[in-house]
């Protein structure tokens, strides 16, 4: 017996039984399901983007798992769990975002006018650079004539930009209260993460005679962030390690060059979360704010797809905004000072040393 062309996906046979019914097809709503699921890392959540019962959402997965005869995820019973994509479930989800894409180009094409012309796009200089080529492209592929001139900068360097008139969209890391833009049409926070204090090792705020900071140059919200604190919970600190890279902060922090502010999508695996358990102030929320100083026609299609296929990114890459792996947690902490070295702990200057190794200048 020959199975219909539409129960076979890029290579998913159905699996045959007497009672197998020509008429049951895979849906393009199963698929989305599927690939929203996966995305969000929840039903939950997944039923809010969809708008949708979380019932609705497991029951159209089933339907999905019994019409391809094998499970798509992994289910973990627990507060909190994450559903994953079995292997399987892996292979079928490259397939289904691909044919997704395709089928939102093609409602694209015929439904919404085609942008054109040239947008000055600015965004963050840690904004990620393969989040931010995937987002953009994904907007110039349904929209051939339209081209972005991108900046990347400091968020007060884009602020300037904006006022200056030398940018038309920007999407900008802030905190509240946020900052003032006089021509800007338009200022959304589209969405947002913690910031968390964070160090190579465990130590005790109230231990530390002062807190040496890796931070990024001035001008930075994190920067912002950690100073502010300090200075509101009268602490002393000092500044022992300055770059505008993203990737070296990172670095500096592993190696014990001194303590920083990240939002919890920036923090490295090896890195340690410093909180209230060790004594350390709490720090603001981080927003990515749109803000739009031409709010015509052009524009603000470009700035919702724009802020769509960002979402759609960063569900699906977890990476976006520099999403790593969860830090490690920290346990029963022990102060890391001595007398010898009273800023950050006995490992100071092998830390030195070992960042040398590496490439990290300290000074």
């Amino acid at each position: 017996m020959s199975l219909p062309t539409e129960d076979i996906i890029a290579g998913f046979t159905p699996r045959r039984t007497s009672f197998h019914c020509s008429c049951r097809r895979i849906t393009f709503s199963q698929l989305r399901t599927f690939v929203t699921v996966v995305e969000a890392q929840s039903f939950r959540q997944a039923g809010e983007l969809l708008a949708r019962s979380q019932s609705t959402i497991t029951q159209s997965i089933k339907q999905l798992e019994d019409i391809l005869g094998r499970p798509l995820l992994v289910r973990r019973t627990g507060l909190g769990s994450i559903p994953e994509p079995t292997e399987e479930g892996k292979r079928f989800l490259r397939h289904a975002q691909s044919m997704l894409t395709e089928l939102d180009a093609a409602v694209h094409e015929f439904t919404d006018p085609k942008l054109r012309g040239a947008i000055r796009l600015g965004v963050p200089d840690d904004f990620m650079i393969g989040t931010l080529q995937q987002t953009v492209s994904n907007c110039l592929r349904t929209n051939p004539a339209l081209k972005v001139q991108t900046v990347s900068a400091m968020p007060a360097q884009i602020l300037l930009n904006l006022e200056q008139q030398q940018l038309d969209v920007a999407l900008i890391k802030a905190i509240k209260p946020f900052p003032k833009v006089e021509t800007a049409r338009v200022f959304q926070s589209v969405s947002q993460e913690p910031l968390h204090w964070v160090a190579a090792r465990e130590c005790a705020f109230e231990s530390l005679e002062e807190i040496s900071l890796a931070l990024f140059s001035d001008g930075c919200v994190y920067r912002r962030a950690a100073c502010s604190a300090l200075e509101q919970a009268g602490k002393s600190w000092n500044i022992t390690y300055t770059s505008i890279s993203h990737e070296n902060i990172r670095m500096a922090v592993s190696h014990g060059l001194g303590i920083s502010v990240l939002p919890a999508s920036a923090i490295a695996p090896e890195h340690v979360v410093l909180d209230e358990r060790h004594g350390f102030p709490a720090l603001p929320m981080l927003h990515l704010v749109l803000v739009m100083n031409d709010d015509g026609p052009s524009h603000r299609e470009f700035a919702s797809l724009l802020i769509k296929e960002w979402h759609k990114t960063a569900g699906a890459r977890k990476d976006a905004m520099g999403h790593a792996p969860a830090a490690r947690p920290a346990g029963l902490f022990t102060a890391c000072v001595s007398a010898e070295h009273p800023r950050i702990g006995p490992a100071w200057p092998a830390a030195r040393d070992d960042a040398a190794r590496h490439g990290i200048d300290t000074d």
